[in-house]
């Protein structure tokens, strides 16, 4: 193999690498844009469900106060059919 060959041959290796690591970093700009994409759903998904959770709470206290609200009338129901 002559020199001239040689060259051209590591030169067309080379735009060869140059295409593949273009390729790479595209993949890479896309996987970012991704992971900014998902770290936004992940955020809103957590809020939604920070909300959601908070108003379950709430429900669950008034209908524990309402549960205790019914005990009490009833016993006090009980106490004067005594």
């Amino acid at each position: 193999m002559t020199e001239s060959e040689f060259l051209e041959r590591f030169d067309a290796h080379i735009v060869r690498m140059d295409g593949a690591l273009s390729g790479i970093e595209g993949e890479l700009r896309l996987n970012r844009e991704m992971q900014a994409d998902l770290r936004a759903f992940t955020s809103d998904l957590t809020r939604r469900n920070e909300i959601v959770l908070g108003e379950m709470a709430s429900n669950l206290a008034e209908l524990n106060d309402q549960a205790r609200a019914h005990t009490q009338a009833l016993l006090s129901v009980l106490d004067w059919l005594n």
